[in-house]
């Protein structure tokens, strides 16, 4: 299973997943208007993976 890089580990497969999803955390946290991009492209590498549709969610809650 793979891990971010807090060590964690990531209900996903696919490393694009993991990737996209560890650099829409880094973009959520500078409060970048890409956030959503990034969240985008680990649901589109894994439409399966749960915490990103939490976290793109959560930037659409925090970002409005």
């Amino acid at each position: 299973m793979l891990k971010d890089r807090y060590d964690n580990l990531l209900a996903t497969g696919p490393e694009a997943a993991r990737d996209a999803y560890v650099d829409g955390v880094d973009r959520l946290l500078a409060a970048d208007i890409s956030t959503e991009q990034a969240f985008q492209r680990a649901i589109e590498a894994d439409d399966g993976f749960a915490l990103g549709h939490a976290a793109l969610a959560r930037a659409w809650q925090i970002l409005a």
